[in-house]
């Protein structure tokens, strides 16, 4: 899916780098499911996600986002969402973002 949004020259947002990962771990409609979701992002369970975080779930999904693309994916949640910093954001944030969009 980022390879096709890649070869129309569209800039991957933070929608659809959810949308592919919600697409292959299940349950997103409930916190508790987003809860989990984020704790697979939260590896050392610090209460952040981080771009090292968002880098290896890219990598380990086998999604080709270079660390550019990622960091102006993160940029732009933190603009259109207000989070506390632009460098990750914690659960709450997370929650926000995620149940912003219909699914």
């Amino acid at each position: 899916m980022i390879t096709d949004l890649q070869e129309t020259n569209r800039q991957l947002t933070f929608e659809d780098f959810m949308n592919i990962i919600c697409e292959r771990l299940g349950d997103t409609k409930t916190r508790y499911g987003l809860q989990k979701l984020y704790n697979l992002y939260d590896t050392d369970q610090s209460g952040l996600v981080d771009f090292e975080k968002i880098r290896a779930v890219a990598k380990e999904l086998g999604e080709t986002m270079n660390d550019d693309e990622i960091k102006e994916m993160m940029h732009h949640v933190h603009v259109l969402n207000d989070t506390e910093s632009n460098e990750g954001f914690n659960f709450d944030e997370f929650y926000t973002i995620v149940t912003k969009k219909k699914y």
